[in-house]
């Protein structure tokens, strides 16, 4: 009789052990590749999005520097002739 309740125990384990294994099996695994592939597209479809913004803003900035240092160029040039002009200098 003092047994009894080791034995129950063991035995209610085995059967819990092996309901669970024959569940297990029973489930369909999914596919990886069927479930991974639309995730993976939207990603890519992202990362293109993302990479095309990149490139628009640095030719969007190149170009503003590029205006920007034309005309800082400009009014240099132009202020160096008002230099002369300012100085006495009538020749250029």
């Amino acid at each position: 009789m003092d047994n009894f309740l080791p034995i129950t125990t063991i035995a209610i384990l085995v059967a819990v052990v092996l309901l669970l294994v024959i569940i297990l099996r029973k489930i369909p695994k999914p596919d990886a590749s069927s479930s991974l592939s639309p995730r993976l597209d939207v990603i890519e479809r992202a990362q293109e999005r993302t990479e095309r913004a990149v490139r628009e803003e640095v030719a969007q900035t190149r170009d503003e520097l590029w205006n920007y240092g034309t005309v800082f160029t400009m009014l240099s040039y132009f202020g160096e002739k008002r230099g002369h002009y300012l100085r006495g200098n009538s020749r250029i």
